[in-house]
């Protein structure tokens, strides 16, 4: 979207408040949308598609506290707690320092926790699917950091990455102290199973807005889309999962139902200062947030030739894949 055009909708939305607050009714459109300027909804899953006929509309997001609006198609998240929480309306949004109208263009790319339209912002596409009853919605998530733009998906009540996080903080660290590792050191393998991290960096690596999440918030997930002997095979990609035919051992296709597309990006293991690369094609390994005593955390576990999750504990030196969960 180009600078001009978002300024111009949110330029708009500080006449719409003016004129509410004159009394003038906004409360229906020329095509009859029911929605209006207006919508709050309980959790981004809920939003309804952004249309040509629902551009400008506000939205509020009463469980997260967002508020975004919908421009061109998608829907953006232009700051936190500037909205009044409430079952079918989103107030007047009237003084300086909640009104994204009055806010400059230094504001809206600021990281702090008060605006994350640029730094931790979902730009939230207009597609949804349901699986087994439970809402599907994309989004798409830049990282200011490096402005690679990730793929985003909502499952329930939670989102999540829908890709392994793929930065290398140079932009911070500068180009000698690259953060993560790509599997056996070739950067292709970084363009598409992203980097592999050791647990601490792992820990601090998400964008501002996300975070590594515990095991609790990974058995939420499994559970929302069904136990932990078949959720991997409903969260698995369709390809790159090693195949194999045999009367000992067989793969588990991947039916990749709620578009979580976990890949098989094996680990790097430290040995004698130097890193080893196991498993790629056979194993998806995500770190969690929880600890496992001092040496150690827990992990994600995924197979090729099985569709459970499991949960194992690992050495903090060994690096795995990163998937961020919205804060």
């Amino acid at each position: 979207m180009k600078k001009s055009t978002f300024f111009t909708v949110i330029c708009s939305l500080s006449v719409l408040a003016i004129l509410e607050a004159c009394g003038s009714s906004t409360s229906s459109d020329s095509d009859g949308d029911t929605t209006a300027k207006k919508l709050a909804v309980e959790t981004m899953s809920e939003l309804p598609s952004c249309t040509q006929s629902k551009e400008g509309v506000v939205a509020y997001i009463t469980e997260d506290r967002d508020t975004v609006v919908c421009v061109s198609d998608v829907w953006r998240i232009i700051g936190t707690n500037i909205g009044i929480e409430s079952s079918s309306d989103v107030a007047d949004e009237s003084s300086s320092s909640s009104n994204p109208a009055n806010m400059s263009s230094s504001s809206l790319s600021s990281s702090s926790s008060a605006i994350i339209a640029v730094n931790s912002s979902s730009s939230l596409t207009n597609e949804s699917s349901s699986s087994a009853n439970v809402s599907v919605t994309r989004f798409s998530m830049t990282d200011s950091r490096d402005n690679r733009v990730y793929k985003v998906v909502a499952i329930g009540k939670q989102v999540w990455m829908a890709e392994n996080m793929n930065y290398d903080g140079a932009e911070v660290v500068g180009a000698s102290s690259y953060l993560g590792w790509c599997y056996n050191n070739e950067e292709s393998y970084c363009d598409k199973y992203g980097r592999l991290y050791n647990w601490k960096t792992a820990e601090k690596i998400c964008p501002d807005g996300w975070h590594l999440p515990s095991v609790d918030e990974w058995n939420v997930l499994v559970s929302t889309v069904g136990d932990s002997l078949t959720a991997g095979k409903l969260l698995k990609s369709t390809e790159s999962w090693m195949e194999v035919t045999g009367d000992a051992i067989a793969s588990v296709v991947g039916s990749d139902a709620y578009e979580f597309a976990a890949l098989p990006a094996g680990f790097r293991k430290e040995d004698y200062n130097d890193g080893l690369y196991y498993d790629i094609s056979k194993f998806a390994n995500f770190w969690t947030s929880s600890i496992a005593g001092e040496f150690y955390a827990y992990h994600i576990t995924m197979r090729f030739d099985s569709g459970k999750v499991s949960t194992i504990a690992d050495p903090l030196e060994y690096a795995l894949s990163v998937r961020c969960l919205k804060n």
